[in-house]
């Protein structure tokens, strides 16, 4: 069936829509009603709006220009849904054109995503750089290739394996670094830097670990360990 632009957002947001604003609405009365929770947070007029609208991270490159100050939203990690409502907005256009592209697309938008989180690390700051949901676009890109990839690609058994391996040992590497970074941080006063260099630097790696669980069809441990509950 034909992937309709219309039909796609009204239901996704008849669905979801509701319960982000109240759920947005629950956080913005909780936090006017105790000023000292969080109180690193801006608390002005524009930050609780811009929290119940859910679109912090829409607005935050562009702060330095606006007349209101923008911050992150108050609450809290929910940031990462404001970010992905991006995706949401254009899949129905993207996918079609993305179902055309094959593997080594996923390699042209990892790069594309590290040239975005340079820039925006450069000239405006680590969240503007992770949040954005523009910036994040090739990343969701990525996935979407994959997607259409494990339809219709057949790989051997001994291909399988051997992606397997390499999916585990990514996933490993992948691991060790972030937390080698995250460790580097915490020890020094400069902790965004170390973080962002972390975040930036695993993006080609990421983009070789999705490569490889895509191919390697449930083998391998890495595979197994993703879709285990243990990770839930």
């Amino acid at each position: 069936r034909p992937l309709l632009a219309g039909r796609f957002l009204r239901n996704r947001l008849a669905r979801l829509l509701p319960f982000y604003l109240i759920s947005n609405m629950i956080v913005v009365v909780a936090m006017a009603a105790d000023e000292n929770a969080f109180a690193s947070l801006d608390r002005s007029v524009s930050s609780y709006v811009l929290t119940f609208l859910g679109i912090n991270m829409w607005l935050l490159p562009f702060s330095s220009i606006l007349p209101f100050p923008v911050g992150l939203p108050l609450s809290g990690v929910t940031w990462t849904v404001q970010t992905f409502w991006g995706m949401y907005l254009v899949f129905p256009w993207l996918a079609p054109r993305l179902s055309r592209v094959h593997l080594g697309g996923t390699t042209v938008m990892a790069a594309i995503q590290a040239v975005n989180f340079a820039l925006l690390l450069i000239l405006e700051d680590y969240w503007s750089a992770r949040g954005w949901p523009v910036s994040r676009l090739p990343v969701f890109c990525m996935g979407v290739i994959l997607g259409f990839e494990t339809l219709r690609e057949s790989p051997t058994e001994q291909d399988r394996a051997r992606a397997g391996g390499v999916a585990t040992a990514l996933l490993s590497l992948y691991s060790v670094l972030l937390v080698f970074m995250s460790v580097l941080g915490r020890l020094s006063s400069s902790s965004f830097f170390f973080r962002a260099i972390g975040e930036g630097s695993v993006t080609p790696m990421f983009a070789g670990l999705m490569l490889s669980l895509a191919r390697c069809r449930g083998h391998g441990a890495a595979a197994w360990l993703l879709r285990s509950n243990g990770l839930v």
